[in-house]
């Protein structure tokens, strides 16, 4: 295919950016994570039955 990556193009992990002079940042909200976090906990019992289950619940975190 040809495919070449640049890694110092690329910025991975940053927690804010600047976007038409605008500061965007990303943040948890803990009320939310622990709900999630209560969520994963629940379900772990029945991830035997459900296919790709990681797959499915990665997008959570």
């Amino acid at each position: 295919v040809g495919l070449i990556l640049d890694l110092k193009k690329y910025i991975f992990t940053i927690k804010e950016v600047k976007y038409l002079n605008y500061i965007i940042e990303v943040y948890l909200d803990p009320k939310k994570l622990a709900a999630i976090c209560n969520f994963l906990g629940f379900v772990n019992f029945y991830r035997d039955f459900i296919f790709n289950f990681s797959k499915l619940t990665i997008p959570l975190i």
